[in-house]
C-alpha cells in the first residue's frame, strides 16, 4: 500500500519515487495510482507532505524549521473562526512568516444557496456541514490569495 493524500478539495494523490538525471531519488505526488515511478510505502525521514494554500497542489518537501509557535498559529486561526465568513480563510506557516489566505469563493453563501436548491430537489450532499463544504470545494473553481502576512522580527520578544 502506497502513501495516499487527499487534498482539501478531495482529490487523492499517491506518493511516487523516481530518479533525477544524476541518479538521486526524486519524490513526487501523482493523481494516478499506477503512474510514473515506484510506489512509496512511507514518507521518507526528514520529509513532510505540504499542500499549497493557493491551489491545493500537493508536494513532498523537507521538514521546514518552525519559528512561529503552535500557540501563535492557533491564536490567529481562532481569531479567524470568530468572523462570520471564517470558512474563506486558510493559515500557512513557513519559517518566521504566518500568511493568511482568502478564498475567491464565499462558501457560506454558496452553501446556503445549494442547500436550498438541493433540498427542494430532495438531493442530499451529505450528512454533515463538512460534507457540504467538501462538495462545494469540488464543484467550485476555488482559489486562495495571500492577503496578510505576519513576519517574526524578534525571536526573543516574539514581535
Amino acid at each position: 500500500m502506497s502513501v495516499e493524500y487527499s487534498n482539501r478539495v478531495g482529490k487523492v494523490y499517491f506518493l511516487r519515487k523516481g530518479k533525477t538525471k544524476t541518479g538521486k531519488p526524486c519524490y513526487f505526488f501523482s493523481s494516478k495510482q499506477n503512474g510514473k515511478g515506484d510506489a512509496v510505502r512511507s514518507i521518507p525521514e526528514g520529509y513532510e507532505i505540504y499542500e499549497h494554500p493557493e491551489n491545493a497542489q500537493v508536494f513532498l518537501r523537507k521538514i521546514q524549521p518552525r519559528l512561529i509557535t503552535e500557540l501563535e498559529e492557533q491564536f490567529v486561526k481562532n481569531s479567524l473562526r470568530s468572523l462570520s465568513s471564517s470558512k474563506r480563510y486558510l493559515v500557512d506557516c513557513k519559517g518566521g512568516t504566518l500568511t493568511i489566505y482568502e478564498s475567491n469563493v464565499d462558501k457560506e453563501n454558496l452553501s446556503d444557496i445549494f442547500e436550498g436548491i438541493l433540498s427542494g430537489l430532495s438531493v442530499r450532499l451529505g450528512n454533515t456541514a463538512d460534507d457540504t463544504m467538501s462538495a462545494l470545494n469540488k464543484i467550485t473553481n476555488q482559489h486562495y490569495t495571500a492577503i496578510l502576512r505576519f513576519n517574526l522580527e524578534g525571536k526573543e520578544r516574539r514581535k
